[in-house]
């Protein structure tokens, strides 16, 4: 389900790229973006992307080195 507001502009999100393949919000309120092999950890206080992102999505999230 999409929250009420959504979708929105990407031009809001700092430091995101266009056309992402997907995106989720994790339970300490940090969203994640993800385009092809890279994903980048967004700060939803001072709406921009956290230092040193973006980073390779398949070695944080499937742990694959």
């Amino acid at each position: 389900m999409v929250d009420s507001g959504y979708p929105r502009r990407i031009e809001l999100f700092r430091g995101v790229p266009p056309n992402l393949d997907s995106a989720m919000t994790w339970s300490d309120g940090t969203t994640y973006f993800f385009k092809n092999n890279l994903y980048w950890a967004f700060n939803n206080t001072w709406l921009k992307t956290e230092p040193f992102y973006p980073q390779q999505a398949a070695e944080y999230w499937l742990g694959c080195h």
